[in-house]
């Protein structure tokens, strides 16, 4: 075999080969003075494309050095894109006390995730932390997007969130999902507009 049919069949191996998974480390800072219940926290972070396969080690931190969350807390937290198309994602929560301990973390949680963003919604009862409330000065969610066949995302933002349910296994009422998911568009919407902007 000579050099050029050698290199025509390098060139043609690398093309059939899927593309190498990458792992996107992202630290997101929010001010927990500004956080409330219910209500939907962003912060813009540099674009970041994610595809099929690819790993999000995302931890949020808070000016303020932590947060104290009460009892029967639900945590959610991800990025968010202009895009909207369904996925699935696996992770893994973990969370950081003041003292720099890492407390207990959860099981991992496989969870759809629709329309414009990618995070898991953990409710209390996947906590290892013990019961009662907590306080923490990281979370970090490690997650593997398992669907296939999207192709490639960017996204622009980071949100929190965070709830007090009652009960070891509620999940958000049918208005607060509509609640959210609208304010997911809203914030999709205006960062496609912004770029539209910046581009043109």
């Amino acid at each position: 075999m000579n050099f050029k049919s050698a290199f025509a069949l390098a060139a043609i191996l690398a093309l059939a080969s899927p593309a190498a998974a990458t792992v996107h480390t992202i630290t997101a800072e929010f001010n927990e003075s500004s956080i409330l219940p219910y209500a939907l926290n962003s912060v813009s972070i540099a674009d970041t494309v994610i595809a099929d396969g690819d790993t999000l080690d995302l931890t949020v931190t808070f000016t303020g050095g932590s947060i104290t969350l009460p009892e029967g807390s639900a945590v959610w937290f991800g990025l968010l894109t202009g895009e909207e198309d369904a996925l699935q994602t696996t992770s893994v929560l973990s969370f950081t006390d003041p003292s720099a301990n890492i407390l207990p973390i959860t099981d991992p949680l496989t969870q759809t995730n629709i329309y414009v963003h990618m995070g898991n919604y953990f409710w209390s009862s996947l906590f290892k932390t013990g019961s009662g409330a907590f306080s923490f000065s990281t979370a970090n969610q490690l997650m593997t997007l398992d669907s296939s066949g999207l192709g490639s995302r960017t996204y622009q933002s980071a949100f929190f969130f965070y709830e007090d349910v009652t009960g070891p296994t509620v999940l958000p009422e049918p208005a607060t999902w509509a609640f959210m998911i609208a304010g997911f568009g809203m914030v999709g919407y205006a960062a496609r507009r912004r770029r539209a902007a910046i581009t043109a």
